[in-house]
């Protein structure tokens, strides 16, 4: 299989399928209407499949590491696909919840193209591949703009079967692709020797860098809609097209983050890249006009953009032997992110009488700290990009055995100070 081809079937694949993962996000109003559920359903109902999705990468990228990525993508395809299929057939609160459930999987998806590509794309390219692979984020904006459009003409029941459809027989075709011109990894290799690189405290900086890049993608889109409704009043078609918008110009921005990422140092894109989408968002707090606020969020997206391409340039060219695990934590990480910064900043939003803008609070604070993490990182020398390392190694290590054990000196006066560790003998003027 050439590189070009395995790195757009990939895209194609993980577009569709994050197309099916976030589409409970615009969705989830007109269902609990037509359901009959309580408003405060609705996050929940936003939120699961996201929870889902964040969680499984985990197990999916250990099984993706041993069984090879082909039927693992194409599983988690189906799965997720019967899951929306089950969503038009619900008609109360736990049937859509478990199709919810069941649609989540289509977010560890991620994981398993990463595996793809670092397994049949060189190195010095990977980080471009990586870049157009990620840009299926761009499903997001299928939904977002192409749901509201769809569900008027057909329903939402015949929209959420459609998509379903189109999840299994996307999953069908990539085995179909992939099955015949990949070969799967060794399968001998035991757990514990898959899992040992999660004590890598540089996977854990990995985790944080994507939970403020993609983490803040995801929050974003899940944020937006509501945000330009509820502070700016307007229509749900307009702030659909916002927030599609953003969601296309995050999504492709990775590709010419991968390319950088090639071509430079993918640590030096990253820290440009948070400090950038964190300096974008702040103005939001601030309630400027809305073309402002517009403007300052496309900008933040390109960050966004950057930072998951220069993230995931990493992670293969340190785990070369683990990129399902990692891949996994780090996406573990991100997701959760996703979930949680929403919630955060409907509580912080709730909290006295603050202005519904402050619901954004947790998710600039979240890309703040993490910037200064980047700098302290880089300014300290503690690389990120160290092969081998352990927990243990970030924590400098100060030798007190001259302290606590000084030499036995038995005339002070004619002691050879020669040879003590204490004592610098070679002083010049």
């Amino acid at each position: 299989m050439s590189p070009q081809f395995c790195t757009w079937l990939n895209f194609l694949a993980f577009g569709t399928a994050f197309a099916g993962w976030v589409l409970f996000g615009p969705s989830a109003r007109t269902i609990a209407t037509d359901l009959a559920l309580p408003e405060q359903f609705v996050p929940i109902l936003k939120s699961i499949p996201v929870l889902i999705g964040s969680t499984t990468r985990i197990p999916i990228g250990l099984i993706t590491d041993r069984y090879g990525s082909a039927i693992t993508f194409s599983s988690c395809m189906v799965i997720g696909g019967l899951g929306l299929i089950g969503a038009s057939q619900a008609t109360s609160t736990v049937g859509i919840l478990l199709s919810a459930l069941f649609t989540g999987v289509l977010g560890a998806t991620f994981v398993v193209g990463v595996q793809s590509i670092s397994q049949n794309i060189p190195v010095t390219r990977q980080g471009y591949a990586l870049g157009v692979f990620g840009a299926g984020n761009v499903g997001t904006a299928i939904s977002a703009a192409g749901f509201p459009l769809l569900a008027t003409v057909l329903g939402w029941k015949l929209t959420f079967i459609i998509y379903g459809l189109s999840m299994v027989l996307m999953g069908i075709m990539y085995y179909a692709l992939l099955q015949a011109h990949s070969s799967p990894p060794p399968r001998h290799r035991r757990l514990q020797d898959m899992i040992r690189p999660l004590g890598n405290h540089r996977v854990w900086i990995f985790g944080l860098f994507y939970m403020a890049s993609f983490g803040v993608f995801v929050a974003s889109t899940l944020i937006l809609n509501d945000f330009y409704i509820d502070i700016y009043h307007v229509s749900t078609g307009v702030s659909g097209l916002f927030a599609a918008g953003f969601c296309i110009i995050a999504s492709l921005s990775r590709i010419p983050g991968g390319m950088l990422s090639d071509r430079f140092n993918a640590f030096s894109i990253l820290k440009i890249s948070l400090l950038c989408e964190g300096l974008m968002l702040l103005p939001a707090i601030l309630t400027p006009p809305l073309w402002v606020v517009v403007l300052c969020v496309f900008s933040s997206g390109i960050g966004m953009g950057f930072g998951m391409a220069a993230t995931f340039k990493l992670i293969p060219q340190e785990f070369p032997e683990e990129v399902g695990a990692v891949s996994g934590l780090v996406g573990a990480l991100g997701g959760l992110s996703g979930f949680f910064l929403p919630l955060a900043g409907m509580s912080v939003s709730s909290i006295g009488h603050l202005s519904d803008v402050w619901v954004l609070a947790p998710t600039i604070t979240l890309v703040g700290v993490t910037t200064l993490i980047a700098t302290w990182v880089s300014s300290t020398g503690v690389k990120p990009m160290a092969k081998h390392a352990r927990i243990e190694d970030a924590i400098p290590h100060v030798n007190l055995d001259p302290i606590l054990n000084p030499p036995t000196i038995t005339n002070p006066l004619h002691a050879d100070t020669s040879t003590s560790p204490l004592v610098n003998t070679n002083l010049t003027d």
